[in-house]
């Protein structure tokens, strides 16, 4: 594989994701579910957040929240006043007070 695609372990088997699919991945309990834009359901993966955040590539992927990553690439609107941001496929992810500022850091985004 290369680096723009990413090979996750599902409970079923494997999947390999395009890196641009991917729209952001979302904790559930000792698995993480994956939100792409090539299925309507997430896909389930074994692994938890945590591990995630340290295996996906820091260029493209922030943690935003202590429940999601997601990938800068697929954000449609940061709605700064309420802390959410709006993806491209329209699902609404909080932004933490706590990881705020780095993410406006990360996005290079200036709050006056």
């Amino acid at each position: 594989m290369n680096e723009e695609t990413l090979i996750f372990k599902a409970p079923d088997g494997i999947l390999v994701i395009p890196v641009e699919a991917i729209i952001y991945l979302k904790s559930s309990g000792n698995y993480t579910l994956v939100f792409s834009e090539q299925v309507s359901d997430p896909h389930k993966i074994c692994g938890n957040l945590l591990y995630y955040q340290s295996e996906l590539p820091e260029n493209l992927f922030i943690r935003c929240h202590r429940c999601f990553i997601i990938n800068i690439n697929n954000i449609y609107k940061y709605v700064s006043y309420k802390g959410i941001l709006v993806m491209k496929n329209q699902d609404e992810i909080p932004v933490s007070r706590r990881m705020r500022s780095n993410f406006q850091k990360v996005l290079k985004l200036k709050v006056l």
